[in-house]
């Protein structure tokens, strides 16, 4: 939200950098592996296949049923935010440019660059965002900006159709080839129009009528008219607007009249007979000059005349500069080849422009320290037996819990901030004798971080074994207190380097990125001090939203695709709404092959208590190469519905 913006904006001594126009993803970014799990494309490495994007079946827990596409939420439009983000001293705005057209990007870069040069209101234009509808959009939003909680319609566009264009309307009245109607959108002669019938069809707008029948070229929103198409309509036809005509128009004038973006040098050239020619090019306080090769000579018929030199050195056509001011200092008549003007106006062009890019792109001090400290990887992998570790939700699953079977216990609190709670859940651990390390939200947002800030001293006091931390804010309330930290897969570790910075922020045990494959993970090795472990089972969880996709009358529901693929949705803590994959990870026929692992971690979240049981007793067994009718056993019941992940393909 804007106000957590200011206060991060106030804490951080780091630019600031917003994004405020174009495509939302409905998830938390880092937190979604929906992409790579479906389609194999992760879009933790840029590579999504946006399966936000597709229509979806909701089933509530209480009987509502929903269809449409349901969690794809419409395009950011942040122009009116600007004066705040300008007043709490953002340094630089985001647009969404990627595989955009021409078009896309002179509409939302001059609106946005006008709004950051408003003074005041008087300065206010007019019709930008009427040339933003113009572009590609999927309706506008303005985010989260205002509140973490949307409802569905500020959010979401659930039709692909009205998500696309706009709705003019539905058909209620026949008239020949006329279909009446009332216009919730403005229409006019010649834009473009999509009409859903049983013959789906589009074209431009010919005739549109009053409501009493006179032809006009437009019919404003909340007017009845009729509108005159090629084929006959029906009752129930649904019309779209696809091209609004005035504001292509207005457009293109707007391109043709736009500014020159090239920057105005000021040029000074020196002809002085028997020496080479000299020319300079000054923009702002950069000032470059070049010397040319041949001397300048004295006329022996015609001079080269001033206002020719002007037209070639100011010949800038194919450079981002052009001609402001020019100054010629000559001693008499003098001559000088076109040629030579061309080579001294290329070379003081080219050398004008890498001053520029040098002010542009300071330069990067390369950190050397990786190069030297990659020995620390090669060292051979050491087999040993992991640990076994279950994560639990709330204490009455913890009670339920057979922990006589696990090493430790990964507790995720009901509540992140109820000392009770985990006061509750140590003491459990002891009189159960086993470790436990205490799970921190998997988002920490500013409420959250001054929170936890707030009663990190008394989760010391109980001297959990762990912090177990998905986020970097969590790393950075943790990382120099007495208690050791680990981070979870939420920050999707992919590579060594990555190790080597959180082995500085003293963390002592590192998830894999569960998109890894079997190669990836083997080529893996911890630097000294640093341990490695994985999730080996459980129900991953594909996306974790702000939108409250349940909404408030019910906290379970069940996505299914287009593909009948069924996806469990739960509403955690801040209403928040997480989508779990329908089959469950189990990597159990694989822990031979991960003895270079601290860790094998069963996520128990979302299992029933007695299910769970038979998970960890299983696990157990595979682990100490135990009784191999119960690993049978637990593979015969409940292997269908499982999934090695990324394990055995990995992601695009």
């Amino acid at each position: 939200t804007l106000d957590e913006m200011r206060i991060i904006k106030e804490r951080t001594r780091a630019e600031c950098k917003v994004f405020v126009h174009g495509a939302m993803c409905i998830c938390y970014s880092g937190q979604c592996t929906m992409s790579s799990m479906l389609g194999g494309r992760s879009g933790n490495r840029g590579r999504c296949a946006q399966p936000c994007r597709k229509d979806y079946e909701l089933f509530l827990k209480n009987g509502e049923h929903k269809r449409g596409r349901l969690i794809s939420p419409k395009d950011m439009l942040g122009l009116e935010s600007i004066p705040a983000l300008k007043e709490m001293g953002m340094d630089a705005l985001k647009i969404e440019g990627r595989l955009k057209d021409e078009d896309y990007v002179f509409a939302t870069v001059q609106a946005y660059r006008q709004k950051i040069d408003e003074k005041d209101e008087s300065e206010r234009k007019k019709g930008k965002t009427l040339l933003l509808n113009t572009t590609f959009n999927r309706k506008f939003t303005t985010g989260y900006f205002n509140g973490e909680q949307l409802p569905e319609e500020e959010l979401i566009a659930r039709s692909a159709l009205e998500q696309k264009y706009e709705k003019i309307g539905e058909v209620d009245r026949i008239d020949g080839y006329k279909g009446g109607l009332l216009f919730q959108h403005s229409l006019c002669v010649k834009d473009g129009i999509y009409i859903e019938s049983e013959k789906a069809y589009g074209e431009t707008v010919s005739k549109l009528f009053d409501q009493k029948g006179k032809e006009v070229t437009c019919i404003k929103r909340g007017q009845y008219g009729f509108i005159n198409t090629r084929f006959p309509m029906k009752k129930g036809d649904r019309l779209y607007k696809t091209k609004d005509h005035e504001a292509t128009v207005l457009l293109q004038e707007e391109k043709k009249r736009a500014v020159n973006p090239a920057r105005p040098v000021n040029a000074t050239l020196d002809l002085m007979i028997g020496k080479p020619a000299k020319l300079s090019f000054q923009w702002q306080a950069l000032k470059v000059e070049v010397v040319g090769t041949a001397l300048v000579q004295e006329a022996k018929t015609k001079p080269t005349e001033d206002e020719r030199i002007k037209t070639q050195v100011g010949k800038l056509g194919d450079t981002p500069f052009y001609l402001d001011a020019f100054t010629v200092r000559k001693s008499g008549n003098v001559f000088l080849p076109v040629k030579e003007l061309n080579e001294l106006r290329r070379k003081a062009a080219e050398q004008l422009a890498i001053e520029i890019e040098k002010t542009a792109k300071p330069p990067v001090k390369v950190n050397d320290a990786y190069h030297y400290q990659m020995e620390e990887f090669l060292q051979k992998d050491q087999h040993r037996t992991p640990q076994l570790s279950v994560l639990i939700e709330g204490m009455d699953a913890f009670k339920k819990c057979h922990t006589k079977w696990v090493d430790e216990v990964v507790y995720c609190p009901a509540s992140y901030d109820d000392l009770k709670e985990y006061e509750a859940a140590r003491k459990h651990a002891q009189e159960k004798n086993v470790s436990i390390v205490f799970k921190m939200p998997d988002l920490i947002r500013v409420r959250e971080n001054d929170r936890l800030l707030n009663i990190r001293d008394s989760l010391y006091d109980f001297e959990p074994e762990g912090f177990l931390l998905s986020n970097y804010e969590g790393i950075r309330i943790f990382k120099d207190g007495p208690v050791p930290i680990e981070v979870d897969e939420g920050l999707n570790v992919f590579n060594r380097y990555t190790l080597l910075h959180l082995q500085k922020w003293n963390v002592r045990n590192v998830y894999l990125s569960a998109e890894l494959n079997e190669k990836e993970i083997a080529a893996f090795k911890a630097p000294e001090g640093m341990e490695l472990s994985m999730t080996v089972y459980g129900k991953k969880r594909l996306m974790l939203m702000q939108y409250d996709l349940l909404g408030e009358r019910d906290t379970r529901g069940e996505l299914v695709d287009q593909a009948g693929f069924h996806f469990e949705v739960r509403k955690e803590e801040g209403n928040r709404n997480a989508v779990y994959n329908g089959k469950t990870l189990c990597l159990i026929d694989e822990v031979a092959n991960l003895g270079k692992m601290k860790k094998l971690k069963i996520d128990g979240r979302v299992e029933e208590t007695d299910r769970l049981n038979e998970v960890i007793r299983a696990y157990r067994a595979a682990i100490n190469q135990g009784d191999p009718k119960i690993l049978q056993a637990f593979m015969d019941k409940y292997k269908e519905n499982w999934t090695k992940g990324h394990y055995k393909r990995g992601v695009l």
